[in-house]
C-alpha cells in the first residue's frame, strides 16, 4: 500500500513527514481522500473494510505534511465533519491562473513570469490609457451565498447590491444558486445589465474579459479571505480593492518577496458593513482624485 511505501523511506523516517509537501490540484480533494469513509460507496459493507483501514493508515501517514493547496475557490477551512481542515500554519497557498489566462504569459530572460494581453514584456501602458482601454470601473462576480459566522459578517451581497450606483457603470453580479438569488434580476451582458443582478455560472474566459474591462478588481472575502481572483486580477493588469481583512495573516503568498501593501488597495470590512455605499464612494475618491492623479485614470 502507498502508505506503507511512504512510511518505508528513509526521508519519510528522519521527521515523520515533516518536511514533505503534498500538493493539491482542487479543494474538494480533502473531502475525496480524507473523508473517503463518509462516501455512500463505502457504507457500511464489511467488504470495504480493507478501504476503511487503508484511508485510515493513509490519513495518519500524512498527518505532518506540509500541504500545497492550489485554491481555485479560496476555501480550505470548512467545517471538520465535511472536510479535512488542516492547522493554517501547514498550509502554503499556491497561485492559480485558469487555462485560458497562461496562454498570454511568457518567461522573461531573469525567469520572471510577464502576463500582458499580447505576452510581452514591452506591453507597459500609462495610467491615462489604462483608464481610456476600461470603460467600467468595479468587478466582482461571485458566489454571495457565503458564511456570515466570520468576524465580519456577509460582505459580498452588500457590494452586489449596493454598489451599482458608486463611480458607474460597474461589473457586479452574483453567482450564488441561494433562494435569495431569485431576488435579483438575471444578469443580461446584450443590454448591458451586469449590476445588482444573478449569473447561473459564468466561464472563466468570460470573467477574464469583464476583469481586462474594468478599473478596479474587487477581492471580496467569502468563506475566508482568499480567491483566485487575486492572481487573476495580477496576470490581468487589473487594479485591486481588499474588502478581506485577513488576508495578509492567512492568504498572502510570499509576504517576504511581494510588496502587497503596496500592489492593492485596502477597505476595511468593519467599515464597509457599516456603510457600504459611501465607504466604497471614499475609498474610490482618494483612488481616483489623489493617488492616481486627476489627470490620469479617471479623467472625465
Amino acid at each position: 500500500m502507498l502508505a506503507a511505501e511512504i512510511q518505508a523511506s528513509p526521508y519519510y523516517q528522519r521527521s515523520q513527514g515533516r518536511d514533505h509537501l503534498l500538493v493539491f490540484s482542487h479543494w474538494r480533494v480533502r473531502k475525496g481522500i480524507f473523508q473517503l469513509k463518509t462516501n455512500y460507496y463505502f457504507q457500511p459493507a464489511d467488504r470495504n473494510r480493507r478501504m476503511h483501514n487503508a484511508v485510515d493508515e493513509f490519513e495518519m501517514t500524512v498527518r505532518n505534511f506540509i500541504l500545497g493547496s492550489v485554491l481555485q475557490t479560496g476555501a480550505y477551512n470548512q467545517v471538520p465533519d465535511v472536510f479535512w481542515a488542516p492547522e493554517a500554519a501547514k498550509v502554503i497557498l499556491i497561485p492559480y491562473l485558469p487555462p485560458n489566462v497562461l496562454p498570454t504569459c511568457s518567461y522573461s530572460d531573469l525567469g520572471r513570469v510577464i502576463c500582458s494581453d499580447d505576452g510581452t514584456a514591452e506591453n507597459h501602458i500609462t495610467l491615462a490609457e489604462y483608464r481610456r482601454s476600461r470603460n467600467h470601473t468595479l468587478f466582482f462576480v461571485g458566489n454571495t451565498a457565503r458564511s456570515e459566522s466570520n468576524e465580519s459578517g456577509n460582505v459580498r451581497p452588500l457590494v452586489v447590491d449596493q454598489l451599482g450606483e458608486v463611480y458607474p457603470p460597474n461589473i457586479l453580479a452574483s453567482t450564488s444558486q441561494d433562494r435569495r438569488d431569485s431576488k435579483r434580476p438575471l444578469c443580461s451582458p446584450k443590454v448591458n445589465m451586469l449590476t445588482g443582478c444573478h449569473l447561473r455560472s459564468m466561464p472563466a474566459a468570460d470573467v477574464n474579459q469583464l476583469m481586462h474591462q474594468s478599473l478596479f478588481s474587487l477581492h471580496v472575502r467569502g468563506d475566508d479571505a482568499g480567491s483566485s481572483r487575486v492572481e487573476l486580477a495580477i496576470a490581468s493588469g487589473t487594479l485591486q480593492i481588499f474588502l478581506a481583512n485577513r488576508f495578509y495573516q492567512d492568504k498572502a503568498a510570499f509576504k517576504c518577496r511581494v510588496p502587497w501593501a503596496e500592489m492593492v488597495y485596502h477597505v476595511d470590512d468593519r467599515d464597509f458593513l457599516k456603510s457600504p455605499a459611501f465607504t466604497m464612494q471614499k475609498a474610490l475618491s482618494e483612488l481616483l482624485d489623489t493617488s492616481l492623479g486627476k489627470d490620469s485614470i479617471m479623467e472625465k
